[in-house]
């Protein structure tokens, strides 16, 4: 039987997980898809400059349309956050 978690500092932040899991592809090389992902993490974290720059470079490799398309959406979404927390 497993002893139970007792400190939420054990329970890994699914965020920095996925951060770390999406930076190992884009070390190999441009990869658009990579680089999408690592944008949409780094929206989710609330970190909206380096977002904007992550998905500027997938759009800069030429994705496919449908890639390129959430790619557009995401980055509006950045855009939008961005600005409505700045006036908070």
């Amino acid at each position: 039987m497993r002893e139970p978690v007792r400190s939420c500092s054990r329970i890994p932040d699914r965020r920095r997980t996925r951060w770390s899991y999406y930076q190992r592809p884009a070390a190999l090389g441009p990869n658009p898809l990579a680089l999408f992902d690592i944008g949409l993490v780094l929206f989710q974290m609330g970190r909206f400059g380096e977002a904007d720059v992550a998905l500027r470079a997938a759009l800069a490799l030429s994705p496919p349309e449908l890639l390129a398309d959430k790619a557009r959406r995401l980055l509006d979404r950045v855009h939008d956050e961005a600005k409505a927390q700045a006036k908070d």
